[in-house]
């Protein structure tokens, strides 16, 4: 194929993109988006893609040299996401009901409108950046960062937002600059490693959005560090690893990274993920009150072991549920009732005890130890919030 027909090609297609998602938003003011988003989105992408790697990306011996070295940071970085997003649930705003139906059927729903929808755009991404001259791939990278940015945000959700400055900065943080930059990274990757490395990451981070009973109840200033510097720190990482391979393969001493390393960091995240998720008999929570001065401090973390009520002593601190929260007070009282153990507790820095007697049921756990200030960022991060809310609520 003659670099002249390649550009026309990819022009058309990228044209046709174009047009749909145009008419695509003057649909949804008016008919059903179930329609759209489980029918005519999805075909729309199967046409796209068989038309792209078959008429546009026609060498199908290329070779990615950097597929593995994406496939491992990817895969990672997806690990790391989900690790970073609930971690900061745990120190820092809670968590959630997910607004998504979680079962098999609701999941299943997800994979098909959302992740076959990914799924084809990369595999088209990559067929039009591997497709165009390389006398022009610059160019075609900032175009396509461009386009797929565009159909990616829903400017539906903030057609109201933006006539204060304060939506307009929830706007940029939590959807326009999060847009580009994974944008970026994805067409980097299509261009290098081709499309899997991407979907893969993109199906990780979902599938734990999809699947989890909760999920991370955060500002918008969180989501935006977290969808940002993820994606960004995942790209600086990937183009070190490429200059690293181009250089030693420049000099015939090309240095393979050993694959135990990998193994190593994955193991290690993996023991993170699951120690902050709580589903070890010891995990940690954040302390956001004085009610313990000066025993514990705003902004101390505590390390909570499960263990039954029968354990508990007076004198010892210790977890348990109140409504939508949970709260870490000590031991005053135990006492039996009806055969069955209970706990009264009372803040160090509190007048009156708490009037919720504990249970089983709403025991959680005693408290093994205090980190003095490792959650002082949820504090900061919580008065920047407010000082924003505020500003917003005087403006209107």
């Amino acid at each position: 194929m003659n670099k002249k027909s390649s550009l026309i090609k990819i022009s058309i297609i990228m044209s046709l993109i174009f047009i749909f998602y145009v008419l695509s938003w003057a649909f949804l003011k008016t008919s059903d988006p179930v329609l759209y988003n489980y029918v005519i989105n999805p075909l729309f992408w199967i046409l796209i893609t068989i038309f792209s790697s078959a008429f546009v990306f026609t060498n199908k011996n290329y070779v990615f040299k950097h597929k593995r070295s994406f496939l491992l940071v990817f895969f990672i970085a997806a690990l790391a996401f989900i690790v970073t997003n609930f971690s900061l649930g745990i120190f820092i705003s809670g968590f959630a009901k997910n607004p998504y139906d979680n079962s098999l059927i609701g999941i299943l729903y997800n994979l098909w409108m959302a992740g076959s929808t990914l799924f084809l755009i990369e595999i088209t991404r990559s067929s039009i950046i591997n497709a165009t001259p390389n006398k022009y791939k610059t160019i075609m990278k900032i175009m396509i960062v461009i386009l797929f940015s565009l159909i990616s945000i829903n400017f539906f959700n903030f057609q109201t937002s933006l006539s204060d400055l304060a939506g307009i900065f929830k706007f940029l943080g939590t959807s326009l600059i999060p847009t580009v930059v994974l944008n970026i990274l994805l067409t980097e990757s299509a261009s290098k490693a081709g499309p899997i490395p991407g979907i893969i990451y993109q199906l990780i981070v979902n599938l734990a959005i999809w699947a989890a009973p909760i999920l991370p109840n955060h500002d918008w200033l969180i989501i935006s560090l977290i969808h940002i510097l993820i994606p960004f720190l995942t790209l600086l990482v990937v183009e070190h690893q490429i200059k690293k391979r181009d250089y030693f393969a420049a000099r015939s001493e090309l240095e393979i990274e050993e694959p135990k390393e990998w193994i190593g960091r994955f193991i290690v995240i993996t023991l993170i993920l699951i120690f902050f998720l709580g589903v070890t008999p010891i995990y940690p929570i954040n302390i956001i009150s004085n009610s313990m001065y000066p025993a514990i401090h705003i902004g101390d973390v505590v390390i909570v072991k499960k263990t039954t009520i029968d354990e508990i002593k007076e004198g010892d601190i210790i977890q348990y549920n109140r409504e939508k929260y949970s709260i870490v007070h000590r031991v005053v009282e135990i006492f039996q009732e009806n055969g069955k153990i209970r706990i009264r507790t009372k803040g160090d820095n509190n007048q009156k005890i708490d009037s919720t007697i504990i249970t089983e049921k709403n025991f959680m756990g005693k408290i093994i130890m205090i980190i003095p200030k490792l959650g002082l960022p949820n504090y900061w991060v919580k008065s920047l919030m407010n000082q924003i809310d505020d500003s917003n609520s005087i403006n209107n």
